[in-house]
């Protein structure tokens, strides 16, 4: 059964239904798989006619979000991070996308930093934090492999702090990408920077003490630093 909802204004109502229906599905209401009630039943409850729920299905399906099929329904299908993250990858795997890949993580970080500053709640910024120790004592293993998995999940972290779910999947899109460049730059790197993994760790501990600070300017400087240059060049402290 459809959770029932208000009843929408006439106005624009396929584009009613189908945002609704996305961000039900992006916040995991209907997991993939899971056959998305008919249309009589989503239209009795959204109070339109079949016609507009036919079209969000539609545009549903153009996204991929939905697949339908013939005879059994509509399906949600799988919109994971992890499946994005499979299909965008082998597409910006190339050496020519690193600067392309760079502006779209700058863009996505910086977007999420300020939107943080503004609606994390403090809790959120201490475990934030707490997840910038724990990355600074990982670069201590000196195990890559461990710390680059904790390093795109602070990342990502980051993106959650906006509190748009949309930075979040699009930031999934690029997992498999982040971990290869980052390793590139700390393959090159490491012969004459030995403490790259720590120098990383503690300007990620930076930004994040700036942004539980709420200091925007600072963390936005930080965060540019990070995303831009190899992690052992970033001095700790310079944009403090």
């Amino acid at each position: 059964m459809v959770r029932p909802i208000e009843k929408i204004n006439r106005d624009s109502v396929a584009q009613q239904v189908f945002s609704d229906l996305m961000s039900r599905i992006l916040a995991g209401e209907f997991e993939p798989g899971v056959r998305l009630p008919a249309e009589h039943a989503l239209s009795e409850s959204y109070g339109v006619s079949r016609a507009s729920v036919r079209a969000a299905l539609q545009k549903l399906a153009t996204l991929g979000l939905v697949e339908s099929r013939v005879g059994e329904g509509t399906f949600v299908r799988d919109s994971s991070l992890e499946s994005l993250s499979r299909e965008v990858s082998p597409l910006v795997a190339r050496d020519s996308m690193t600067p392309h890949v760079t502006e779209f993580r700058e863009l996505i970080e910086r977007a999420s930093t300020s939107l943080a500053v503004e609606r994390a709640s403090d809790a959120e910024l201490d475990r934030f934090v707490e997840l910038a120790d724990s990355l600074l004592a990982r670069a201590g293993e000196h195990d890559l492999g461990t710390y680059l998995d904790d390093d795109y999940e602070f990342h990502l972290a980051l993106c959650k702090l906006s509190h748009n779910p949309l930075y979040e999947w699009m930031y999934g899109s690029i997992r498999d990408l982040f971990k290869l460049r980052i390793r590139s730059n700390l393959d090159k790197t490491a012969e004459a920077y030995p403490d790259a993994l720590k120098a990383s760790a503690q300007t990620h501990q930076l930004f994040a003490q700036a942004l539980r600070r709420r200091d925007e300017a600072g963390a936005l400087a930080l965060i540019h630093s990070i995303v831009n240059l190899p992690p052992s060049l970033v001095e700790p402290g310079a944009d403090r």
